[in-house]
């Protein structure tokens, strides 16, 4: 099976309801956020969670999202990030379109990848990872992680990424929080 029919029909494989993420409920992780917000309310992406062998030891889950294109006040759109809540290591696969993986340490350290269809990245234990599209299309990635670990948004209030992703006159443009 190739990987386009195997990725084909994914909301009908789900084993969780999609998750939509709008900007109202990122408002506050965008710098014009609130800005944006009185223009109207959108939808930045969709997830969906399949798991296979639910959280039994040993076993993989994956799921897939869809990254829409744009900006909110001059700043890509991007996805909630997250670190996860104990150990744990998660792979990442670019399906579709373009942009940014962030990763950033608990101890501060980033890393800026640049990810696109057929990109494969690693994301160590502990390090915090947010996408982001800096391209003109929906941007499509695939997760692969191991059952049962919990994912830790909350502390993207209290420490988010040490850089903001612009667009520029001149292309992306990185900005610190």
């Amino acid at each position: 099976m190739t990987l386009e029919d195997y990725f084909k029909d994914i909301p009908a494989r789900a084993t969780e309801p999609v998750l939509i993420r709008s900007l109202s409920q990122m408002v506050s992780l965008f710098k014009d956020g609130e800005e944006a917000l009185k223009e109207g309310d959108w939808e930045l992406y969709r997830f969906w969670t399949i798991e296979p062998a639910m959280n039994q030891p040993g076993e993989m889950a994956f799921g897939v999202t869809d990254l829409y294109p744009g900006t909110i006040g001059g700043e890509f759109n991007m996805t909630h990030g997250h670190y996860h809540a104990g150990p744990g290591a998660e792979l990442y696969m670019g399906l579709k379109g373009s942009g940014l993986l962030l990763l950033q340490s608990r101890e501060g350290e980033l890393k800026i990848i640049e990810f696109k269809e057929g990109t494969a990245t690693y994301i160590p234990s502990g390090w915090g990872h947010r996408m982001v599209n800096t391209g003109e299309q929906t941007m499509t990635f695939l997760a692969v992680w191991p059952t049962g670990i919990e994912h830790d948004y909350e502390v993207m209030y209290r420490n988010d990424f040490k850089v903001r992703v612009l667009k520029g006159d001149g292309g992306v443009v990185f900005e610190d929080r």
